[in-house]
């Protein structure tokens, strides 16, 4: 039915995915148009950045299915947001263009910093894995 398919849009959980394989190619797939989208429809991404907005659709893709629609609209916004706030903040401390700011080493700082935090925040989760497996395998 056509709520039925609008519930699942809004929130994927109401789904019943029985094959993860395809969720995750599907995922991967949406986070390549997404890269492509971002280098190929502005002016202001060149094709150096298509792996970076490729992390992230996947990311988003993965919140979507996860959380929903509003999870992650949220996190693209809130993701942009702190970027060209940030862009704000360089150009006004340097007395710059914001289009000069996004080239500015502070700018590569913090694509550094939160590529770091994420390669730590992700190695902290399969860690978590790991460890919560074991421990289950020692109570049984």
């Amino acid at each position: 039915s056509v709520k039925y398919f609008f519930k699942c849009l809004w929130s994927p959980r109401n789904l019943e995915i029985y094959d993860s394989k395809k969720a995750i190619f599907l995922i991967a797939f949406v986070g390549v148009l997404f890269g492509f989208a971002h280098i190929a429809f502005a002016e202001s991404w060149s094709e150096g950045k298509f792996a970076q907005a490729t992390a992230g659709g996947i990311i988003l893709g993965w919140v979507y299915l996860r959380f929903g629609f509003v999870a992650s609209l949220l996190i693209h916004w809130a993701t942009n947001y702190f970027i060209f706030s940030y862009a704000t903040f360089i150009s006004q401390i340097n007395s710059i263009s914001i289009e000069n700011a996004f080239n500015h080493s502070l700018m590569s700082t913090l694509e550094l910093l939160l590529l770091a935090s994420g390669v730590l925040s992700v190695g902290m989760l399969f860690l978590h894995r790991y460890c919560s497996k074991r421990e289950s395998s020692l109570e049984v």
